[in-house]
């Protein structure tokens, strides 16, 4: 089993994930960018290694792209909101942000080999550009988000997607 990680796709920056949770920001990585809150997430590491639970701490939101077998499935974390990520999930630290951090799981869990090879490919193949976005109360996302007992999710589904 190797060592999970988040590695920045532009930069090749990993933050390297442990057993405990770790607060990420401005105050710690190398990013001084105002909108940056200088402690923007918390991390927590599931002990197999292969979920990270993503906490918003900071007032500007990040972005998540979730893996499917259509591509990625785009979520918007707002403050006190939590989500979790699997192998080759994304996650942009601010909206604004071209480059994403990838988690890497410490094993890859099992799954199609569609969505293998696509979590392993270099994100500048894989990304589209980033749309505007706007809430839709019966998107499926939302439904599921209404579904779930947990309310810290707020979802933002690519299938209502505004273009100006």
């Amino acid at each position: 089993i190797g060592m999970a990680c988040l590695r920045d796709a532009s930069t090749d920056h990993i933050i390297h994930l442990i057993d405990q949770p770790i607060t990420i920001g401005r105050s710690n990585l190398p990013c001084p960018h105002s909108k940056l809150s200088r402690e923007h997430v918390t991390l927590s590491l599931s002990t197999d290694g292969n979920l990270l639970m993503v906490k918003q701490l900071g007032i500007n939101p990040s972005i998540i792209k979730k893996m499917n077998e259509g591509g990625f499935e785009e979520f918007v974390l707002k403050k006190d909101a939590t989500i979790e990520m699997n192998h080759g999930d994304l996650l942009f630290l601010l909206p604004i942000f071209e480059s994403p951090y990838r988690f890497e799981a410490a094993s890859m869990p099992p799954s199609s080999p569609k969505k293998r090879a696509a979590a392993d490919m270099p994100i500048s193949e894989e990304l589209p550009p980033m749309p505007l976005l706007m809430d839709h109360p019966e998107s499926p996302t939302m439904r599921r988000i209404r579904q779930k007992s947990t309310p810290v999710l707020q979802g933002r589904s690519k299938q209502f997607v505004s273009q100006i």
